[in-house]
C-alpha cells in the first residue's frame, strides 16, 4: 500500500506542478523582462528525486546547469 501512496503523491504532485506552470505562464506573458524556467521534464528518473517535489543534490544541479544557467547567461547579454 506504501508504494500505491507514493505513486499518488507523485500523481498529485505533478498535477499541481502543472496547473501552477500553467498560472505562471500567464503571469510571464504579461511581463516582457520575466522568465519561466521550466524544468519539468529534467529529472524523468524517480531516483533523481528526494521525495515527490525536491530533487537530490544531483538533480538540482543538472537543473540549475541545463535550465537556470542558460537564462542567467542570456539575461546577462
Amino acid at each position: 500500500a506504501e508504494l500505491t501512496l507514493l505513486a499518488d503523491q507523485r500523481v498529485v504532485s505533478s498535477w499541481l506542478i502543472d496547473q501552477f506552470t500553467v498560472v505562471l505562464s500567464g503571469l510571464v506573458s504579461q511581463y516582457p523582462r520575466a522568465r519561466l524556467v521550466d524544468a519539468r521534464s529534467a529529472l524523468p528518473r524517480q531516483n533523481q528525486w528526494a521525495n515527490e517535489i525536491h530533487p537530490t543534490a544531483t538533480g538540482f544541479k543538472r537543473i540549475a546547469v541545463d535550465y537556470w544557467a542558460p537564462v542567467l547567461v542570456d539575461l546577462l547579454q
